[in-house]
């Protein structure tokens, strides 16, 4: 019952976010999308500051871009900062719930952040493969070990 009352709340917060979608030019979705690309070349090269001012870039001129937000949490995890990552991946899927890596990103993150949350972990988790995310053999065993050392 509190599952299927935390699924509805979630599905009313999505469907109330995507009211306050922001109009964007399609010139200005082309430029963010640009600085997206340019983000993901850095972070290729983990060149992870001008990584992380592609995606600041492309968020101003779309900020209803769901990518440019999970690339951001992730340059930020990359960084080792957790906490600061969950942010703009929660931003992420306020704009597209069904994004399968932005759910293995927030998985990731609250595994990782101190204190871990793995009862958020395991249910971004749950979500990510439920979308069809391509999750590491690693993970689900990490977060196995985890609840299990806490009496999960």
């Amino acid at each position: 019952m509190k599952r299927a009352l935390f699924l509805i709340f979630v599905l009313l917060l999505a469907c109330g976010c995507q009211g306050k979608v922001e109009k964007v030019s399609p010139q200005n979705k082309e430029a963010a999308r640009i600085h997206y690309e340019r983000g993901l070349g850095f972070v290729d090269q983990k060149k992870l500051d001008e990584a992380f001012n592609e995606f600041k870039e492309a968020l101003k001129l779309n900020p209803n871009y769901a990518q440019a937000y999970c690339e951001t949490g992730i340059v930020y995890m990359e960084k080792g900062n957790f906490e600061k990552a969950i942010e703009p991946l929660k931003k992420s899927l306020q704009i597209n719930p069904k994004y399968p890596k932005s759910n293995y990103a927030l998985a990731v993150a609250a595994v990782r952040k101190t204190p871990a949350d793995l009862k958020a972990a395991r249910y971004y988790y749950k979500r990510a493969v439920s979308l069809g995310y391509n999750v590491p053999d690693w993970f689900p065993k990490y977060l196995e070990k985890l609840e299990k050392s806490v009496g999960r």
